[in-house]
């Protein structure tokens, strides 16, 4: 296998400084607000290299909701290993668990409103899809180690409800997230 070329690894610096700044960019101000020209601006790239990287919008999203998917699974691996490291109180096993489903508080309400709008492109769809199962097998691991009966899919399903509840009502989601989750567990 040969090495990337000096130019090669440029461009693949310069696509992954696209790929983060369309995934800052949903977390920090939604969806709506990755556009072509919005991405260039963050990566100190120009207009022309969104569209010469990505076919489209919907696969610079989808690269970006990849990215994100990538980060709350890291995420959510650490608070399982963080759980199987021994004991766990209740409240400790709660603030893991809240650890393992909820991205950082300034990116939740820009992480929901793409989970909402990701069955309208299959490249976004296809990114959370995959980062879920990882998640939920993290999940998993937490309930396990904490002793709970709750499966994976119903502690999601749980901090999915609380967060989209919270943010409707102008509430703090992961309050809201830790609180019906310590009636599940």
């Amino acid at each position: 296998m040969s090495e990337p070329s000096a130019e090669q690894g440029r461009g693949q610096r310069r696509r992954a400084a696209l790929v983060e700044a369309a995934a800052s960019l949903v977390l920090e101000r939604g969806p709506a607000e990755v556009t072509h020209r919005r991405v260039a601006e963050r990566a100190g790239a120009s207009l022309s290299a969104t569209t010469y990287y990505f076919r489209d919008l919907e696969e610079l999203r989808g690269a970006g909701a990849r990215l994100i998917a990538e980060l709350w699974a890291e995420q959510a691996e650490w608070a399982a290993e963080r759980a199987e490291e021994g004991p766990l109180g209740r409240e400790e096993a709660l603030e893991l668990l809240c650890d393992a489903l909820l991205p950082p508080p300034a990116g939740v309400r820009g992480h929901y409103e793409q989970l909402t709008r990701a069955g309208r492109s299959q490249d976004v769809a296809e990114a959370y899809r995959a980062g879920r199962e990882t998640i939920g097998g993290a999940v998993g691991r937490v309930l396990a180690a904490t002793g709970s009966s709750c499966r994976a899919e119903v502690a999601l399903a749980v901090v999915d409800g609380a967060v989209l509840a919270a943010l409707s009502e102008g509430r703090d989601p992961r309050a809201e997230a830790h609180r019906l989750l310590s009636l599940v567990l």
